[in-house]
């Protein structure tokens, strides 16, 4: 559980640092934090989780006001963004390595929540904050929410962005294809799927509703976004074109998710809970969000339709609201 150097350190309100935890479940797997942490020391911590394709980095994009993690910082919370297994700087098994899946998807939620708990425990115990607030995005958001049900006591409040949970969406079962055995993954077996730039900027394309694509988002936003999901994997000048690595196992519980099998058991959460999405998010469907929001039995719990967004909403011109909404709720 040693910092990892050599992170950039650019304001003075706040730094940046990397922590490296060895798995409490698998003897090959070492997990990173990325962490944004105010200047002085904060009892409090934010810990957030990333979707299925794009890793931690999403939480501090190198652009200006576009980092959540830096919002944050600036407000007082001491925040760390989890790589869990497979993803970005966590350790990502080849073929013939432990770890490594022959015949089965890679990284599902069930085996990733392991990972949110370790993170967890780090966060509690190493680095004493004694409050932990959690943050899912996309496929994080199941990572949540299955985590708050198996440990309802281990965070204070939880906040879902671009909540998935349990509706029948066909846009993308379409895309997953049929289901030909409950392991399904929609992506494949194996350990990894292949992503280059234009195909993430063509999935981001499609969700923004009007033709210029640049009055949702400004172009060094974008090219941040293309830049950083490249930069995160080593191996991703050895395709041509490049291309970037992500487990397959999400695939698993995005499918069962939109083919209307919930995620995870929202009854038994009870710890206030923010929804909040993007008004054109397909992914996040509004009767998605609604399902959801009925099925919590928190007290506190309230939804929040982000306008002109997409699922891609922190990194598009609606971001600034989507952070607001984040800082009013902790």
């Amino acid at each position: 559980m040693e910092p990892v150097a050599g992170l950039r350190n650019t304001a003075t309100a706040f730094h940046r640092q990397g922590f490296r935890i060895e798995s409490s479940n698998a003897r090959w797997l070492s997990l990173h934090l990325h962490a944004v942490i105010p200047s002085e020391r904060s009892s409090r911590a934010v810990l957030l989780l990333h979707g299925a394709t794009l890793a931690s980095y999403v939480f501090d994009l190198p652009a200006p006001g576009y980092s959540l993690q830096e919002r944050l910082a600036t407000a007082g919370w001491a925040s760390y963004a989890l790589d869990v297994r497979g993803y970005g700087r966590s350790s990502r098994p080849a073929p013939g390595d432990p770890g490594f899946p022959v015949d089965r998807p890679f990284s599902t939620a069930v085996d990733c929540v392991a990972d949110v708990a370790d993170a967890v425990r780090f966060l509690r115990h190493d680095r004493r904050h004694t409050e932990v607030v959690l943050v899912g995005y996309s496929w994080g958001t199941i990572l949540a929410g299955r985590f708050v049900t198996a440990y309802p006591r281990a965070v204070s409040r939880m906040i879902l962005f671009a909540p998935i949970y349990g509706t029948p969406n066909t846009r993308w079962l379409g895309q997953l294809g049929a289901a030909e055995e409950p392991v399904h993954s929609g992506f494949g077996l194996g350990g990894y799927r292949w992503t280059t730039a234009g195909e993430l900027q063509a999935r981001w394309d499609s969700e923004i509703p009007v033709e210029k694509k640049s009055s949702w988002r400004a172009n060094e936003v974008l090219n941040a976004v293309l830049r950083s999901a490249l930069e995160s994997d080593p191996l991703a000048l050895t395709r041509a074109p490049p291309a970037f690595r992500s487990p397959t196992g999400c695939g698993v519980d995005l499918f069962r998710a939109f083919s209307g099998d919930a995620a995870f058991d929202a009854g038994k959460i009870e710890i206030p809970t923010l929804l909040v999405r993007g008004d054109s998010d397909t992914t996040s469907t509004a009767a998605d969000a609604l399902r959801l929001l009925e099925c919590l039995e928190s007290r506190d719990k309230r939804s929040i339709t982000i306008p002109s967004g997409t699922h891609f909403a922190c990194f598009e011109y609606s971001a600034p609201l989507l952070f607001d909404a984040v800082l009013a709720f902790l």
